[in-house]
């Protein structure tokens, strides 16, 4: 069985309001927006041209999420593996939207807004 998410690096948010609403932008900013035009925008698309013929689409799609999963290392192994999830279900949006990265950085921020609020709950 895999350990739990390491949440440390947000463990000064709990009770904190001051500190939860900086940490929530930083979210918005940093996660929904510059996660999501980094990952799934520029490194999809150079992966995508870079991997062609009929099973391109798909190797760019796994090998950029599987990237965006190892990027929350610090997460631990299952924090890992929610990140490659959570990256398939906001690239998925994207793509269905005609690659519209606006679909992606919404669910992405709003995702991190309700992981970030629990925590600031006392509940992780």
């Amino acid at each position: 069985m895999l350990e739990k998410a390491n949440l440390d690096d947000f463990k000064n948010i709990r009770h904190n309001f001051s500190m939860y609403l900086f940490v929530i932008i930083m979210g918005w900013l940093v996660g929904g927006i510059y996660e999501e035009l980094v990952f799934h925008g520029f490194i999809f698309k150079g992966i995508e041209k870079i991997i062609t013929g009929r099973t391109g689409f798909i190797i760019s799609f796994v090998l950029t999420n599987l990237i965006f999963g190892l990027y929350h290392v610090q997460l631990g192994a299952s924090g890992i593996i929610n990140a490659f999830a959570a990256g398939c279900a906001y690239h998925a949006l994207a793509i269905k939207f005609q690659r519209n990265l606006w679909f992606a950085v919404f669910f992405h921020g709003f995702f991190d807004t309700i992981a970030l609020s629990y925590i600031y709950l006392g509940y992780w």
